[in-house]
């Protein structure tokens, strides 16, 4: 939702550092009383650094430690540094336009890979924001402007990469939506008019999007990247080319010590290899999972795939850096009652990290039934294999 209003230049000027100092571990409402009587104008904008600046020491840190503003709305759409910094790889060239800056995060993160930006966004009063947080950044190559995307791309000239990360909660009661059509600006109606100005379009979607959909619904997708941090789904990127070609999809995470990738062709046909014995269990990325290219992974890797719905993996010898979690197996157990609570009494085991996929039991209900509290060094995997038998896989994490 578009904002008008003005944000007052001392508030902008002030000393952010020797405010968050002085007022972060203090009692909020105590201090949001006081900042209303001491700036009766946007004293909100000031409250709300106290309630952000944490969760944005962790989440941008660059931006935290000189002390940039943030907005609630801006700070939870937009990407973490982590992320920003892996879309910059991926591009490069002289100029990019972002038809939707926000936060100006992955604006920060392009200019490294950039010669020049120009970042559009309706809200005036974040526009101010994000130009002051530029300033304190030392940005020079990025230009900030108020502008709508439609009516801003009518008389644009050429860029080597547009950018939209299309604003997933336009509606008055704020409340996020997933589909392109929903989202503004939106793509479906701008994607003709963008490819008069770009060969490149790069999308930053909600995760929950259906890929073989948006492949349908776009036409023109080149690539898919399914981007998790920590094994957490965060972004769905989609490249949209003017050349028409098979669509390349990529499963990626990151993590603090590196970044696991795994690429194949959209509806690449593999051969299962469907089994439930092995020395070894392996719980693929959620990326991959995501990505549709989990089996093609397993194919690749010669691990034998437990069932089309398990998502589970298994070998006979130790796959080295496998994207995911890697188990060594202790038992395999078919799944009943007795049975299985005869085995967790000779094996002492009372806590347990229990996981289940393709099962018809909730994790809780098996914890209630067996009388597993969470933790420990013991893993239990429940599921089904390819001839719907249910089993447990008691397994140990292999560091």
């Amino acid at each position: 939702m578009q904002s008008n209003k003005k944000i007052s230049n001392e508030i902008l000027n002030s000393d952010l550092k020797s405010f968050i100092d002085e007022f972060l571990e203090k009692d909020f409402l105590k201090v949001t009383l006081h900042l209303s009587k001491k700036y009766p104008q946007n004293f909100n904008l000031l409250a709300e650094q106290l309630k952000l600046y944490k969760k944005a020491r962790v989440k941008l840190p660059t931006f935290a430690n000189s002390y940039c503003f943030f907005t609630t709305k801006s700070f939870e759409q937009a990407s973490s540094e982590k992320l920003a910094k892996y879309k910059s790889t991926l591009f490069k060239g002289t100029n990019l336009l972002d038809l939707s800056g926000g936060l100006g995060v992955d604006d920060w993160a392009f200019s490294f890979s950039f010669s020049k930006i120009i970042s559009l966004d309706i809200d005036e009063e974040l526009n101010q924001i994000v130009r002051k947080n530029y300033e304190k950044l030392q940005l020079t190559t990025i230009e900030r402007i108020d502008a709508d995307a439609s009516e801003f791309i009518k008389s644009a000239g050429y860029y080597d990469l547009i950018y939209l990360d299309a604003d997933r909660r336009p509606d008055f009661k704020n409340k996020r939506v997933a589909g392109l059509s929903d989202s503004d600006p939106n793509i479906l109606q701008l994607q003709k008019r963008l490819f008069e100005l770009t060969d490149t379009i790069l999308l930053k979607l909600s995760p929950m999007l259906d890929i073989s959909a948006l492949i349908d619904q776009l036409k023109n997708v080149s690539a898919i990247y399914v981007v998790s941090l920590d094994n957490e789904v965060k972004e769905l990127l989609a490249v949209l080319s003017k050349t028409i070609q098979k669509p390349q999809i990529h499963a990626v995470n990151i993590t603090a010590e590196n970044t696991q990738t795994f690429s194949a062709t959209y509806e690449q046909l593999v051969e299962m290899n469907y089994s439930d014995e092995g020395n070894f269990f392996y719980e693929p990325s959620l990326s991959l999972i995501k990505s549709g290219i989990s089996k093609n992974y397993a194919t690749a890797n010669q691990l034998k795939i437990l069932a089309p719905n398990s998502y589970f993996f298994l070998s006979d010898n130790l796959v080295e850096d496998f994207f995911g979690r890697s188990f060594k197996v202790i038992a395999k157990i078919e799944f009943g009652k007795v049975l299985v609570k005869k085995y967790l009494t000779e094996k002492g085991i009372q806590k347990a990290n229990i996981s289940k996929r393709n099962f018809p039991m909730e994790v809780d209900e098996l914890k209630k039934l067996f009388l597993i509290k969470d933790g420990g060094e013991d893993y239990l995997f429940f599921t089904q294999n390819n001839e719907n038998k249910k089993l447990i896989f008691h397994c140990r994490k292999i560091n």
